[in-house]
C-alpha cells in the first residue's frame, strides 16, 4: 500500500491506498454503507482507508465489487458533430435577398410571377408562391429591415436547432404561414411579398422551443413558467410586426405561429430520440480513469 507499517495503528488494516482525498471518501462511503466504522490516514502522499481486522475481508470484497461496477463511469459523451458556421448560411441569405430584389428592379415582372396570391395558389395551383414571395421585397426599406432583423433571428435559430434544421425550419414557418394566408383570403384578391413570415416563423420556433424545453409530467403544474417566453414571444410580435399602412399582420402572426408549433414539435422529437448506441460486445471499453 505504499506505506510504512509505522503509519498504520495496531488493529487497523489498510485496504485502499488512493491518490486524491476525494478518491479516498468515496470507497468510504462504501464502507459506511455497511455499516462499520474507517480511519483516513495520510502518509507519503497517498490516502490510506484503513478499517479495523476483523472486517478487512469483508470491506475488501465489497470494495472490489464497487470497481468493477463503476469501472467505467461515467460513460464517455458522444462526440458532437461538427457544425458548420452560421455565418456561411447568413451571408447567402443576405446575397440571395440582395440579389432577387436586384433582379426585381430589373425584370418587374418577377414581383408579379413570385409574389404570394391567393387565387394563383389555390384556384392555379401555384403553390411555389408561398416560397418564392419570402424572396422578394416591395422597397430598400422593406429589404434593410428584412435583412437586419433576419440576420439576428435566424442566427438564434440556428444556435439552437443546428444549421440545417434551423434553416429548414425557418423556411417551413414562412412557406406555411403564407399558404396560410392564401387558404384564408381566397378567393379575394390576396397579394403579400416579404421573408417577414420566415422573419416571424424565426421568432415563432425560438418560443415554441423555449415552450417545449420545460414540458414534463409536471410541466402543466408550472403553467406560469410556460407562459413567460410565449408572452416574451407574443410582446415582440406585437411591438415589431404591427407597425406600418403596409403591413401584413396576419402574414406575420400566420408565421409566428407555424414556427411555435414546429419548434415545440422539433424539440419534442428530438427529446425522444433513442440514446446512443452501447459499445458492442467486440469492441473495447474505455480505459478506467485511475484512482
Amino acid at each position: 500500500m505504499h506505506a510504512p507499517a509505522s503509519d498504520v495503528p495496531d488493529g487497523l488494516t489498510v485496504v485502499g491506498s488512493y491518490a486524491s482525498f476525494d478518491a479516498a471518501n468515496e470507497r468510504a462511503l462504501v464502507v459506511l454503507s455497511m455499516r462499520m466504522s474507517y480511519r483516513m490516514l495520510h502518509a507519503e502522499g497517498r490516502y490510506l482507508l484503513c478499517v479495523d481486522d476483523a472486517v478487512a475481508a469483508p470491506v475488501r470484497e465489497q470494495l472490489e465489487r464497487f470497481e468493477r461496477e463503476n469501472a467505467h463511469w461515467p460513460p464517455r459523451a458522444p462526440a458532437a458533430p461538427p457544425s458548420r458556421p452560421a455565418a456561411l448560411g447568413l451571408w447567402i441569405y443576405s446575397v440571395v435577398l440582395v440579389t432577387v430584389f436586384a433582379a426585381q428592379r430589373l425584370w418587374p415582372a418577377l414581383e408579379d410571377f413570385g409574389m404570394n396570391n391567393a387565387q394563383a395558389v389555390m384556384q392555379h395551383g401555384q403553390v411555389w408562391r408561398c416560397f418564392t414571395a419570402l424572396l422578394l421585397h416591395a422597397d430598400i426599406g422593406h429589404l434593410a429591415g428584412n435583412l437586419v432583423s433576419g440576420l439576428c433571428l435566424i442566427w438564434l435559430v440556428v444556435q439552437v436547432f443546428g444549421n440545417r434544421l434551423g434553416w429548414l425550419l425557418v423556411i417551413l414557418s414562412g412557406v406555411i404561414g403564407n399558404a396560410f394566408c392564401a387558404w384564408l383570403y381566397a378567393p379575394e384578391a390576396y397579394r403579400s411579398l416579404g421573408a417577414s413570415t420566415a422573419i416571424f416563423g424565426a421568432l415563432g420556433l425560438l418560443v415554441g422551443h423555449a415552450l417545449a424545453v420545460g414540458f414534463s409530467p409536471e410541466g402543466w403544474r408550472r403553467l406560469r413558467s410556460r407562459l413567460v417566453p410565449l408572452a416574451a414571444g407574443l410582446t415582440v410580435l406585437v411591438m415589431t410586426g404591427t407597425e406600418g399602412e403596409s403591413t401584413d399582420i396576419i402574414a406575420h402572426c400566420a408565421g409566428f405561429t407555424a414556427g411555435i408549433l414546429l419548434g415545440v414539435a422539433a424539440r419534442l422529437l428530438a427529446r425522444s430520440e433513442p440514446p446512443a448506441r452501447p459499445a458492442s460486445p467486440g469492441e473495447p471499453p474505455p480505459p478506467p480513469e485511475s484512482p
